[in-house]
């Protein structure tokens, strides 16, 4: 089974090859530029590094989002192209979901949030031990304060609004916050992603290109639920 993963939700283009479980090329690079020009043809690299064609893929991960509306459109349009052209099988992952996976020190919650301006933020809560990974609250556009009412344990907060609220979270979670200052810097990337695209993939959940949409970051073009 080789998997090709990659998301453009963020300013980092990020992009890996699986074979199994073992992750064999990885990409991170936030100095591509536009991920319009950059992800084609660092798609075409990687595999040609690895001596693969896309013929060779046997399934194609991407980010969902939410992130850059422009970088969303380009990573969606890219993976149906590919689909289209190829016939290759696509599974979806949110980019929260992607975030929180690749905390590797913490067992309990991990709260991502990501700002999403005047005070709402797209918050997601997971759950991380040794019995595997949860999904405790999907992805969505809330109030940050909504969204702490739900943080009951003590959690693990990543996302590039941490620095933004830092203050809030401490005085509101009162001893339930935890944070490292490099986590507030953390991205999307893909060989994280691969996790939950392998037990999609097991599940059959396969998406067709057709119905494939992102979770945009404005209100207004959203397909994140808002609750409150």
């Amino acid at each position: 089974m080789k998997l090709l993963s990659y998301d453009t939700s963020s300013d980092s283009l990020s992009i890996s090859i699986h074979e199994g479980a073992t992750l064999v090329a990885e990409l991170n690079d936030a100095s591509l530029g536009r991920h319009s020009n950059s992800l084609a043809p660092s798609l075409e690299r990687l595999l040609k590094e690895r001596r693969m064609a896309l013929k060779d893929i046997h399934c194609l991960a991407v980010g969902l989002g939410p992130g850059s509306f422009t970088g969303l459109r380009v990573g969606i349009t890219t993976a149906k192209m590919l689909a289209y052209a190829s016939g290759i099988k696509i599974v979806g992952v949110p980019s929260l979901e992607t975030i929180a996976r690749g905390v590797s020190k913490w067992k309990g919650p991990i709260a991502v949030l990501l700002d999403a301006r005047k005070g709402m933020v797209y918050a997601a809560l997971y759950e991380k031990n040794d019995k595997g990974f949860k999904v405790i609250h999907a992805p969505r556009l809330i109030k940050l304060e909504d969204f702490l009412k739900k943080i009951k344990k003590p959690a693990y907060f990543t996302g590039s609004a941490i620095p933004l609220y830092r203050e809030k979270l401490e005085k509101s979670l009162k001893g339930r916050f935890h944070w490292e200052e490099s986590s507030s810097a953390s991205f999307p990337k893909a060989k994280d992603m691969a996790q939950a695209a392998f037990r999609l993939i097991s599940q059959k959940k396969f998406i067709d290109p057709f119905k494939l949409e992102p979770l945009y970051l404005h209100p207004r073009d959203c397909n994140v639920s808002r609750h409150g």
